[in-house]
């Protein structure tokens, strides 16, 4: 009987070692061994389009490059093996990753800072629907968000260019800013700053990206008109109008330099709403009369709706209301501080960069960049709620440390409102909101 025990437990040893040998890590391997494909709030169901949906793998398990260059459909034991044997043979097209999102909070709590991905290189933007969107390197990719193994869906890291195409691979781009996502149409629409255009990029294989707005060798021109004669100066926030009864998008609105424009979806008019090409900090009931100072980000809240905008240079966050005028307010932030409190009693923010809806309780989520930290306002009151030291740290609320937070989204994953934080251009953060 001893012997018997002793030849499986030899035999054991060997297969663990033949194992390792092909490259399965049996330490960092995904529990679920279904990874391919999904829409919908489960992470472990399949499709691939939806506005909330969540997966993990490519799309359609199809299309886009991983690390291992194999399809992310196949067991854990596998695709782990895959990518090892295959790693120094991996397209110029990959990205690495730790592949487990690194160290978390002990039981998730609310605003914990985790690691999910830190293998991407000039980060713009970020989005979530089927997974995690990311705008970097002149590149689009997808992060699938129980493996977060960056996949390239669209354009070439690191090659620039201006070629739309139907699959999204054999594309290219110039250096990127802000996207948004429009659910009706499984779109993402991207502003490529380095081409000064506003392109899309289907969420479906196989990706095919098309310009909607701009032409080539147009850069520094602000021209308002129809599609074939409107042009961009340098173009960079972006965000959708609020969408109608039956979840159509009539509109996207444009930070192109210190100008507010209004983007017409359906015959590619361009329109200037609010703003003057020199810089400023002027409030006015006249939108076209106000004046902003670099401003980054922008967010269409409501029906018939309030736009948003991170006014950067000025530490500001301004309103812009719907209507022919398009009045411009400042509803927080002056000099530049980091004060916690009532807006009109001098709560303060630093490089205000980014804005998104606060999913968990009313108001908005802040990337106060030059803070480290993320805020929100709700109600006329500034409050941290994340970060605040320039460290980077798992950590939970204030006692997380976040290093210039640039770019935020959110999106219910397996179940759990999430926030995903864009740290200095350079990583990204996981954070559960509940």
């Amino acid at each position: 009987m001893r012997a018997r025990s002793l030849r499986k437990l030899r035999l054991a040893v060997a297969a663990t070692t033949f194992l390792t040998a092909c490259g399965v890590d049996f330490a960092n391997a995904p529990n679920d061994a279904t990874t391919s494909g999904g829409g919908g709030i489960d992470l472990t169901t399949s499709g691939t389009g939806g506005a909330t949906g969540t997966t993990s793998g490519a799309p359609n398990g199809a299309g886009g490059t991983s690390v291992g260059g194999s399809s992310p459909s196949s067991s854990s034991a596998s695709s782990s093996a895959s990518s090892s044997a295959s790693s120094t043979a991996a397209s110029s097209n990959a990205a690495t990753s730790t592949g487990s999102g690194g160290p978390t909070c002990p039981g998730e709590q609310a605003f914990c800072a985790n690691e999910f991905s830190t293998t991407l290189t000039d980060i713009s933007d970020v989005v979530y629907t089927s997974g995690v969107w990311v705008a970097a390197n002149q590149a689009i990719y997808r992060i699938p968000v129980d493996n977060p193994i960056p996949f390239v869906v669209g354009g070439k890291p690191g090659e620039a260019g201006s070629n739309d195409d139907p699959t999204g691979t054999n594309a290219r781009f110039g250096k990127l800013g802000r996207v948004v996502y429009d659910s009706k149409t499984s779109l993402i629409y991207v502003v490529d700053v380095g081409n000064c255009r506003v392109r899309s990029i289907s969420t479906k294989s196989p990706y095919a990206v098309k310009t909607v707005s701009g032409a080539a060798g147009a850069c520094g021109s602000v021209v308002d008109g129809d599609a074939n004669k409107a042009a961009w100066g340098s173009p960079y926030g972006i965000t959708l109008d609020t969408p109608d009864k039956d979840g159509n998008h009539k509109a996207l609105y444009v930070l192109d330099g210190n100008l507010v424009r209004k983007l017409e979806i359906g015959n590619g008019a361009v329109t200037l709403i609010a703003g003057q090409p020199q810089s400023g900090a002027a409030d006015n009931a006249i939108g076209k009369l106000a004046s902003f100072n670099v401003p980054h980000d922008l967010l269409f809240v409501g029906q018939p709706g309030t736009l948003y905008v991170a006014d950067t240079g000025n530490h500001r966050l301004r309103a812009m209301a719907s209507g022919p005028d398009a009045s411009v307010t400042t509803v927080c932030g002056a000099a530049a501080g980091s004060l916690d409190g009532a807006c009109n009693a001098g709560a303060s923010l630093n490089g205000l960069s980014s804005v998104t809806p606060y999913s968990v309780g009313s108001g908005l989520l802040l990337a106060d960049t030059e803070n480290h930290s993320v805020r929100t306002w709700s109600g006329g009151v500034l409050t941290t709620v994340l970060g605040g030291q320039e460290l980077h740290a798992v950590g939970v609320g204030k006692a997380a440390g976040i290093v210039r937070p640039t770019a935020l989204a959110t999106g219910t994953v397996n179940a759990i409102k999430t926030l995903f934080v864009v740290e200095d251009g350079k990583s990204l953060r996981r954070v559960p909101l509940e």
